[in-house]
């Protein structure tokens, strides 16, 4: 399992902003270690 959280006030970071923005991340880092995702 891999889990994106974050506790962020929404007056100063956009929830979903960043959420996605981790997701994405997180994909990339496990693309680039040779790991699959199964969406």
């Amino acid at each position: 399992w891999l889990v994106v959280e974050a506790e962020q006030d929404p007056a100063v970071a956009h929830p979903l902003t960043y959420a996605t923005m981790g997701c994405n991340n997180l994909r990339r880092l496990c693309e680039n270690a040779g790991i699959e995702l199964d969406d």
